[in-house]
């Protein structure tokens, strides 16, 4: 059981397919290598260490550093015989590319990494010198047949499943936001609720939505993903990302202690309406779980409408006076992104249905 659960980490059977690609890799360089080094294994484990979304693209794109690596190299050893002048080169290419990436590490570019692979393989290319042109061949060789070995791992050995991959990705986010939206309607409708609990919601979903705690889903949006898939991936996303961005600004605008009366007079359309958000919530959550979607008797459209009707009834449609009276302004902003909210709930569940496939 235990095992079971571990083979459906998409870690755990990453992992394995790079060892496996470094195992048949080290075999086939022993027995049939060219140049009797470690290119192929090294190749093999560089190549396979793609993310989800595209790595047919990022092992292509790995061996071809790795390649332009290996041939800088032994042009370098070829034509600068001075060993100092060599050992400089490569020495300024690395400390250069190691500076320029640790300067920009808070930014999730691939170009920094693929600058920096460049420099470490040429610096080991470069202390293995090459003594001929046929040499140099036959590293490439070995190179292309590594880049080859752990391709074809990482596509064939546990491949990725990309509609499990994304619904593991997203319960997270949408149990956190369902915990958030919970905490922001006891703080909104109780006036003795402990703000501590909003907070902590909020740094909790804050968190899950972080791509690079290989949580969150962001594979969705690498060039070149799955033309069939992308759209309706990113639609998906994309909408939670401005649910997120509204729930922040629900919270911001009872941040600013909302007017009790304008409250107390919308007291049952707000919390049936908050409701009526978690359990669409609910609905998203169980058909990722469950691939089904949960039946319910409920209207979702009605109480936005009553909620809008009793807004009308409580603040004037006069403009100047919503500058006079800035309470009427916040329940207005207020009454408005909730309405913006259930629009974006209810489209992310008459899409369902064509997000999974």
């Amino acid at each position: 059981m235990q095992l079971t659960r571990y083979i459906k980490l998409f870690a755990f059977r990453h992992a394995f397919s790079v060892s496996l690609a470094v195992v048949i890799a080290f075999l086939g360089s022993h027995y049939y290598g060219f140049s009797h080094e470690y290119w192929m294994v090294l190749t093999a484990f560089l190549a396979s260490q793609t993310t989800r979304g595209t790595p047919v693209k990022q092992g292509v794109s790995i061996f071809i550093t790795i390649m332009a690596a290996i041939i800088a190299s032994s042009f370098l050893i070829m034509y600068v015989k001075n060993p100092h002048w060599l050992y400089a080169a490569v020495s300024v290419v690395a400390v250069a590319s190691s500076g320029l990436a640790f300067i920009k590490r808070p930014q999730s570019n691939k170009a920094f990494f693929t600058i920096i692979l460049f420099s470490t393989v040429l610096l080991i290319a470069t202390l293995s010198p090459v003594q001929s042109l046929e040499f140099m061949q036959n590293r490439m060789i070995d190179a292309a047949l590594g880049g080859l070995i752990g391709i074809i791992c990482t596509l064939y050995v546990f491949p990725v499943r990309l509609d499990v991959e994304f619904s593991e990705g997203i319960i997270p986010v949408l149990q956190s936001l369902n915990e958030y939206s919970q905490a922001l309607t006891e703080s909104l409708l109780d006036a003795d609720s402990d703000l501590k609990n909003v907070v902590e919601k909020r740094i909790k979903l804050e968190n899950s939505l972080q791509a690079h705690r290989g949580i969150y889903p962001g594979w969705v949006y690498e060039v070149g993903f799955n033309r069939g898939l992308r759209s309706g991936f990113r639609f998906f996303l994309v909408n939670v990302e401005r649910i997120t961005e509204i729930y922040f600004s629900i919270d911001a605008l009872i941040s600013r202690k909302i007017d009790l009366s304008l409250l107390n007079t919308l007291y049952r359309d707000v919390e049936n309406a908050m409701q009526k958000n978690q359990e669409l919530i609910t609905i998203l959550i169980e058909y990722f779980h469950h691939n089904r979607i949960t039946g319910s008797e409920s209207d979702f459209t009605t109480d936005i409408k009553e909620l809008e009707k009793a807004l009308h009834r409580v603040v004037p449609d006069n403009i100047e006076a919503l500058d006079v009276l800035p309470g009427y302004l916040s329940i207005t902003a207020f009454v408005r992104e909730m309405r913006d909210l259930r629009g974006l709930l209810l489209q992310l569940v008459m899409a369902l249905p064509a997000a999974k496939h």
